[in-house]
């Protein structure tokens, strides 16, 4: 963002609150076969490191299934949406990259190694990291030290610093550059973060803007350099991504979902899906059964 206009509109820019600062840097996570797996909180970068196990998952920018095993570290993407099933028992190691990181812009360094073609997608899985040995000892010491009961935010903060080192020391820069994709050149953090706290608040445009304080102008023309894309796009996109994510992981009816959505009939249900994904609600469903 314009950092020269921010005071202007009612955003907070701060870097993090005592709540914030109170969480976690790692957590373990476990699911067992046939369970399913949700990414419930958005709003951190994290990378997830599988451990074991095997998931069936789906992100929802892209709607594909893929079969995903363990051995390598995934970057999740603030405010992105994964959710699936285990094939296996599973286990993770979450780490949350914490906001500083983001703040100062700690990866742009990273396009000094590596020039992405015009075209570059950001894949999670092909993206990927393998554990290396030196991380996989670093990743069962640090299992150890969750599950002793060792919480000091302290010390994970400089295990989470340790973890860097790995990284720079590790990995070749142009597979950094890849993985760290999504965070390089954090512009108008504090806009995006307004948008993505606040946007299911507002029924009309207008008045999300009046709430920034900007003018509706000004509001698109961040929203456009912030998101890529424009307001009312970016937010039926979210709307549909939720549709989707109902259909697939809930056994609710889809005139119960039509009904969350406000949408008139559930026929008009079917057509949105299908101008959305090309298909029905019961063709989205059948098509991701998730059956162990």
């Amino acid at each position: 963002m314009d950092q020269k206009h921010s005071g202007k509109h009612f955003f907070s820019d701060a870097i993090s609150d005592a709540s914030e600062d109170r969480r976690p840097y790692f957590i373990l996570r476990t699911y067992s076969q046939g369970e399913k797996l949700e990414r419930t909180y958005i709003n951190d970068n994290q990378i997830a490191f599988f451990l074991s196990g095997k998931v069936k998952s789906v992100c929802s920018a892209d709607r594909r299934i893929r079969e995903v095993c363990s051995g390598s570290a995934y970057l999740l993407p603030k405010y992105s949406c994964i959710y699936g099933v285990a094939l296996e028992d599973c286990e993770f190691l979450v780490c949350r990259i914490p906001e500083d990181a983001e703040r100062y812009d700690r990866f742009s360094l990273l396009r000094k190694y590596y020039t992405f073609p015009p075209d570059y997608v950001y894949d999670f899985k092909s993206d990927s990291l393998d554990i290396v040995p030196v991380v996989d000892e670093y990743i069962r010491l640090m299992k150890m030290v969750i599950l002793s009961g060792i919480t000091d935010l302290r010390f994970q903060r400089l295990k989470l610093d340790e973890l860097g080192l790995y990284f720079k020391s590790l990995y070749p820069y142009d597979a950094l550059a890849r993985f760290f994709y999504p965070l390089i050149g954090s512009s108008y953090l504090a806009f995006r973060k307004f948008v993505i706290s606040h946007y299911r608040s507002y029924e009309d445009i207008s008045s999300f803007a009046a709430s920034a304080g900007m003018s509706l102008s000004t509001f698109s023309r961040f929203f456009k350099s912030a998101f890529g894309t424009t307001v009312y796009r970016w937010l039926d996109d979210r709307k549909a991504e939720n549709v989707f994510r109902d259909i697939v992981m809930t056994e609710m009816s889809f005139s119960e979902i039509a009904d969350k959505y406000g949408f008139s009939s559930q026929a008009y249900l079917v057509y949105y899906t299908k101008k959305h994904f090309s298909l029905t609600p019961s063709a989205i469903r059948k098509s991701f059964d998730w059956g162990v």
